[in-house]
């Protein structure tokens, strides 16, 4: 506990001042964290009210399964039952982001350590993992910087296995299930990593006799059926969604052009404080250089060279890790890595993968890799600090110093957005509601608005774009035209929210800086509110938005479309 508080500290720091605008700021962009501050939140919503329908979000309203067009966030499910409302959305989501960063240096600690790490050394391996400058480029992807508990687990497997503790390793096995939960993302190449140990395992003369033991052998049955149980139950809306929505499914297309050339791990995040400018000439012939800026930190690597050269170690580990960071960062080079990416072309065979956008994602577990060598070469700079001065002084100066590297490389000027509030009556409006105007990324702004209500909403984002919701935005680009509300009408919509003072769909409102409270006229919302619209259309203003209660159709849907129908 102290180990995971004093992470939490050292994310603050990394991230500062985020910690002194919770709940009134998101990190890095003003779109995926607000879905994500939703997605928790509907999780805790879900599970408390109707857990049957857990997939059958409100967003993106009528489709079904909505919650599964992006990583579902599950394993935050227990803190979205904490709290109501929107802004209680934005704090939490605020406070797991700080957790991420905490969980991380905790987990990388606790590993390190059963590798027979100091408890001081292991301080610099938690860094190394939680800290390493690429991370500040996924900062608007929560599901991404959730690794914790891939570094918790590996470490409650590896001691559970090792010391034959039943206990520890059903552990292990129930953190892997909740790695799970939080998304495929990484959950899914997590797995066919365990899968790649265990099979290295079953090599290791010891590692065959301790799993033959009858302990041994219920823990891990009982562990894998865990895995198995809450794997298949998650994957169950994904299968579906692609049979539904057919364009969902990725193309190989899209692997290719995501997976980041060789210079891509010479690249930081460009606002990343010492290595961002630095590294600009390559992040401008970047593809998409919030994706493929891999850079994994000077010291980092400097301190895991140190690890890897150092004979006071067994040398099985040394190689081991060595061998993980070359074969996984070969992986994480995608189709562009040696010979046209044909070690990641047998990955991208295998059962889900071609479901991943973006091959350098796996960089997480090149770190990892990395973080336990640099663990294991700040123990050799300490030993030869205790061999020159006795001082302890020296010793904790010395690991200071260290974490202090690698967390002012793994920091910078984290843009900050603030959110947009919604209409004060917001929860007492009667849904299906739609909020205009409507586009494929600013979407992602409305949709905590419901965290309290939960009514059903035409918008939200995804990792692709329903034929649906086109049809529904097509329709609404001329609101509150007699055409667009009869349809709207027709197909159950109830209440459209009209914001006359700021166009998402501009997205040079939306970088870095951006304040929608600095609300800029929308002339086109302006004209479209002062329109007459047909009788029984109710229409009142409240504050920057003007709001319609559309009429109760008696031929409109009363339940979402079924699945098969879903996607026409």
């Amino acid at each position: 506990m102290l180990v995971l508080l004093c992470g939490a500290m050292l994310t603050a720091v990394a991230t500062w001042p985020l910690v002194l605008h919770l709940g009134s700021q998101v990190p890095a962009s003003p779109w995926d964290p607000f879905a994500e501050a939703w997605a928790v939140a509907w999780d805790g919503h879900a599970l408390t009210h109707d857990p049957l329908s857990l997939f059958d979000a409100n967003a993106m309203w009528p489709l079904h399964d909505s919650l599964a067009f992006a990583d579902p966030l599950l394993g935050y499910a227990p803190f979205g039952m904490l709290g109501a409302g929107f802004r209680a959305a934005i704090i939490r989501y605020d406070g797991l982001f700080i957790f991420t960063g905490a969980l991380a240096f905790a987990g990388a600690w606790a590993l390190a350590r059963e590798l027979g790490v100091s408890r001081i050394a292991a301080l610099v391996g938690g860094a190394a993992f939680a800290f390493a400058p690429w991370r500040l480029a996924q900062a608007d992807h929560l599901n991404i910087l959730s690794s914790g508990g891939i570094a918790l687990s590996l470490f409650l497997l590896l001691r559970g296995y090792r010391r034959r503790s039943v206990g520890t390793v059903l552990a292990g096995w129930i953190v892997v299930a909740w790695q799970v939960l939080i998304g495929f993302s990484l959950a899914l190449p997590f797995l066919y990593l365990l899968v790649a140990l265990a099979l290295i395992s079953c090599l290791v003369r010891a590692s065959r006799t301790r799993l033959r033991e009858r302990r041994m052998v219920f823990a891990s049955v009982a562990g894998l059926a865990v895995v198995a149980v809450t794997t298949a139950s998650m994957a169950l809306p994904y299968f579906e969604k692609q049979h539904s929505y057919p364009e969902s499914i990725r193309s190989i297309t899209v692997a290719k052009f995501y997976s980041p050339p060789l210079s891509s791990l010479l690249t930081a995040p460009a606002h990343e404080r010492i290595w961002g400018a630095l590294t600009a000439g390559l992040r401008g012939h970047l593809a998409a250089p919030s994706e493929q800026s891999l850079f994994p930190g000077l010291v980092i690597v400097c301190l895991a060279l140190l690890g890897l050269s150092w004979a006071g170690w067994p040398r099985r580990v040394r190689l081991g890790l060595a061998a993980a960071v070359v074969a996984i960062t070969v992986f994480a080079l995608g189709f562009r890595g040696p010979a046209g990416g044909i070690a990641y072309r047998l990955l991208y065979d295998l059962p889900g993968f071609s479901g991943i956008r973006t091959p350098g994602r796996l960089i997480t577990f090149v770190t990892l890799a990395l973080a336990l060598l640099a663990a294991i070469g700040a123990q050799r700079v300490l030993h030869s600090v205790e061999a020159r001065s006795c001082s302890r002084r020296a010793i904790m100066l010395t690991t200071l110093l260290l974490v202090g590297a690698i967390v002012a490389e793994g920091s910078g000027s984290l843009p900050r957005a603030d959110v947009l509030s919604p209409p004060v009556t917001m929860a007492s409006l009667p849904g299906p509601v739609f909020v205009l105007p409507s586009n494929d990324l600013d979407d992602a702004e409305y949709m905590p608005w419901t965290a309290i209500s939960f009514q059903p909403m035409v918008n939200g984002i995804s990792g692709f774009i329903p034929s649906e919701q086109t049809r529904f935005r097509t329709a609404a680009s001329t609101f509150p035209a007699p055409a667009s509300i009869a349809w709207l009408e027709a197909h159950g919509v109830r209440t459209v929210v009209l914001d006359r003072y700021y166009s998402p769909a501009d997205p040079s409102s939306l970088v870095a800086g951006y304040d929608p409270h600095n609300a800029v006229p929308n002339a086109q919302m302006i004209v479209a509110a002062r329109r007459a619209v047909p009788l029984g259309v109710t229409r009142k203003t409240s504050g920057r938005y003007t709001i319609y209660t559309l009429r109760a159709t008696t031929d409109r849907p009363a339940a979402r479309p079924r699945r098969k129908d879903a996607g026409q």
